[in-house]
């Protein structure tokens, strides 16, 4: 989440595509299978588009944080409940519908926990942020100071 919010939506998927590549050669769990990656690849994309930042005021505060709850809403239902579920389906064998509810309640605990830390953390970095991607960019950019 943090790469879509600063680097946008290719080099999210870009990101989400090799690291599931390089963590299932290094710690394979079982035989690779493709449907993981595209999702992951998938929920880079919704992050990307809902959250990049072009710059470090291109999105006020309020907006960021509706963006974000929309952004992790979209990838839990359509990722993780969806596509993720149907994965773990055609892997495992099993029906899609109790995999789905016995999923369900874990997705609607985190859904909140996910948006609390992913904004904790946002708001701590976008200092560092400001220094290495906005070549020091004030957060009061556009703001013009009276004298």
């Amino acid at each position: 989440m943090l790469c879509a919010t600063y680097l946008g939506w290719k080099w999210s998927v870009l990101i989400n595509i090799l690291g599931d590549l390089v963590g299932a050669l290094l710690f394979p769990t079982g035989p690779y299978f493709v449907g993981y990656t595209v999702t992951t690849a998938i929920a880079g994309l919704i992050y990307g588009i809902l959250l990049y930042k072009s710059t470090p005021i291109a999105i006020p505060e309020q907006k960021f944080i509706f963006k974000t709850i929309a952004a992790v809403v979209l990838v839990t239902l359509i990722v993780n409940m969806g596509l993720n579920t149907l994965c773990l389906s055609i892997t495992m064998g099993k029906a899609f519908l109790p995999l789905f509810w016995m999923r369900l309640l874990k997705q609607i605990i985190m859904v909140p926990v996910h948006i609390v830390i992913f904004l904790f953390i946002e708001k701590a970095l976008q200092e560092v942020a400001l220094s290495y991607l906005y070549n020091g960019e004030s957060h009061d950019q556009g703001a013009k100071s009276e004298v």
